[in-house]
């Protein structure tokens, strides 16, 4: 976070709770994130749409489970 901006961005803050719940995402969903994450614009239906990504296509294969898509 740079010291220019003072606040985490949702996308620093979704990057911080799947790291603190040791979650491993597919490299093409953590690269989308890290890059989201770098920009300082928040576009909200960017987040929406990786949160759609990780909780209905990623996390279910973490979790062991079948998608739900």
């Amino acid at each position: 976070m740079p010291a220019d901006y003072p606040y985490p961005t949702p996308f620093e803050m979704l990057r911080y709770l799947l790291r603190s719940f040791d979650l491993k995402l597919p490299e093409k969903d953590k690269k989308r994130l890290d890059d989201m994450a770098a920009k300082r614009i928040y576009v909200q239906e960017s987040l929406a749409s990786l949160l759609d990504s990780i909780l209905l296509m990623s996390l279910p294969n973490i979790l062991g489970m079948k998608p739900l898509i």
